[in-house]
């Protein structure tokens, strides 16, 4: 007996450290269910035991909303039946198991019904039965220790007490697939005359049948229900979210820098050919205008955050392809509404600054023809 509660424990234990590491890598939780209630016996049995009790512990790992996997364990007493008259022998099994397990939730209401297939232990008291008031034996079972495979099928029904912790009442069928527990037993019947009085030589003559029954018993059950698991996980999926939009946030102001200088090439460019087409800036502004728009589309929402760009005193080259060339960076980069003129918001730099200066018919604008002008 010694052996195997040993071996019930490290199981136990290798079952609980696998899943407790394992939740660390996984979102989905793991669950802890402490029962105990009583166990009735079924079928023959019923001939060789009382009502006892049952405890067990089972892990459920969940794979998905509704479906788990449950390793279980459970220890099972059961006294000698009263009238065998040996009130101080037990039976006792040790079972383990694992099988699927299928969860309903309602609000803070759950079924459950699973089914775990496993090998048991049994050790199986001595028992001889004795007609009353006589040494004749009627029924005799050897003491010997038992295993093979058993079977657990049932249904939990619970509700939420608090967040992680459930009640639940549960409901078990077990029974022996093989491991067949083996009996002697005499039909006295034709022994006992009119009377009730036994013929002990007719007794002694009748052999003794072999029989056999299964260690089957109904479960009734009271449990309850740890969930553990993910909520670390959750905080770190969290913060790598929050993580992978920052930087994000960061890849996006590399485009925008990288947007700039694409404006400021696409500037340079028109520039170029304006100075090799016309010498006149007011002639061929018109005709890059659908350029400029191109150039400046994709930035425009984001001009507002060129404040570092430092703008020439373009009004100082007395050339007027040099003028041009200073009013067409100027309107690629502050014209945000493309309407062909600054406005005192969308002006930067040395131009914010010298505003009111160039502002000559006070319209809260900035025209061509007044960018162009020389300092006032």
């Amino acid at each position: 007996m010694f052996i195997k509660s040993l071996f019930t424990a490290v199981m136990l234990l290798f079952y609980s450290v696998s899943f407790s590491q394992g939740s660390t890598n996984d979102s989905k939780p793991f669950i802890l269910d402490f029962v105990s209630g009583v166990s009735y016996p079924l079928g023959d049995f019923k001939s060789f035991s009382e009502t006892g009790f049952k405890s067990g512990l089972v892990v459920n790992k969940k794979f998905c909303n509704n479906i788990s996997v449950g390793f279980n364990t459970n220890y099972t007493a059961l006294p000698i039946k009263s009238n065998i008259g040996v009130s101080n022998e037990k039976w006792h099994a040790f079972s383990l198991g694992v099988g699927p397990q299928y969860q309903i939730d309602i609000n803070k209401v759950f079924v459950q019904f699973y089914g775990h297939l496993g090998v048991s232990f049994l050790d199986i008291p001595e028992v001889i039965d004795f007609y009353p008031q006589t040494d004749l034996v009627l029924t005799s079972l050897k003491e010997a220790n038992s295993s093979g495979l058993n079977t657990r099928l049932g249904i939990n029904i619970g509700a939420e007490i608090c967040k992680g912790l459930r009640f639940f009442v549960s409901t078990e069928y077990t029974t022996s697939y093989n491991g067949h527990i083996n009996y002697q037993i005499k039909d006295v019947t034709n022994a006992i005359d009119d009377g009730g009085n036994i013929n002990a030589d007719i007794v002694n003559n009748i052999p003794f049948e072999n029989k056999d029954f299964s260690f089957s018993t109904m479960n009734i059950q009271f449990g309850i229900r740890l969930d553990l698991g993910n909520t670390n996980q959750k905080a770190t999926s969290h913060n790598a979210s929050r993580s992978n939009r920052s930087n994000n946030i960061k890849h996006d102001d590399s485009d925008e820098d990288s947007g700039i200088g694409q404006l400021e090439g696409h500037s340079a460019n028109i520039s170029g050919r304006i100075n090799s087409v016309n010498d006149n800036p007011n002639d061929d502004l018109d005709g890059e205008d659908d350029n400029i728009a191109k150039a400046t589309s994709h930035n425009a929402s984001r001009s507002n955050r060129s404040n570092n760009i430092k703008h020439d005193d373009f009004d100082e080259d007395s050339d007027s392809s040099a003028y041009s060339l200073s009013v067409l960076k100027v309107l690629v980069e502050m014209d945000i509404n493309r309407d062909r003129k600054i406005s005192k918001l969308e002006a930067k730099g040395d131009l914010k600054e010298t505003f009111e200066k160039r502002d000559v018919n006070k319209d809260g604008y900035l025209t061509e023809n007044e960018l162009k002008a020389k300092n006032q």
